[in-house]
């Protein structure tokens, strides 16, 4: 191989896909489901977490560039669905769903890890998981209860979930 000259591997399997979504997004507006060309923003942002995930599994970029390839990723599918199907929803009512994007992109980014800095990664990620999807039913008005007044009357389960935890870290050790 040539200095200089980077090589790409399965470059007709990204054509493919840069073409698709352009595709479907230039559809999207020529057949009035997306109304305005405007609202095709988000495909960039797709395409760019694409591009990260694929340098990470083709080795050619650090691990952690996965951590941003699926937060842009999803990120940019979630605008580009709430454009389509739910034009009118705000992003103070959908914010939990990039914490939790956030969280799934470190537990994976995390997997990759063993020992004490697998810990670090992954104890926070589930902890944003959790807590976004704590937080997700009141910023979407499913629940109509003050948070505070929720939290007041439930907090103890936590002291269930912490001892489900410890018992299976128990049956988990006790297999070893």
């Amino acid at each position: 191989m040539k200095k200089g000259r980077v090589r790409v591997p399965h470059k007709l399997l990204l054509g493919s896909v840069f073409f698709f979504l352009v595709g479907i997004g230039l559809l999207l507006v020529t057949t009035g489901l997306l109304p305005r060309y405007e609202d095709l923003w988000p495909i960039p942002l797709t395409l760019l977490g694409l591009l990260f995930i694929y340098l990470v599994r083709v080795n050619s970029a650090p691990p952690g560039y996965i951590v941003p390839g699926i937060l842009f990723s999803l990120g940019g599918l979630l605008l580009t669905l709430k454009s389509l199907l739910m034009p009118d929803l705000t992003m103070d009512r959908i914010w939990p769903l990039f914490m939790t994007f956030a969280g799934v992109s470190l537990a994976i980014y995390g997997r990759g890890f063993k020992g004490s800095f697998r810990v670090k990664i992954l104890v926070p990620a589930v902890v944003m998981i959790i807590l976004s999807l704590l937080f997700l039913p009141f910023s979407l008005e499913l629940v109509r209860e003050n948070f505070s007044s929720v939290v007041t009357v439930w907090w103890p389960l936590l002291f269930i979930f912490l001892s489900l935890g410890l018992f299976g870290e128990y049956l988990r050790k006790k297999k070893k």
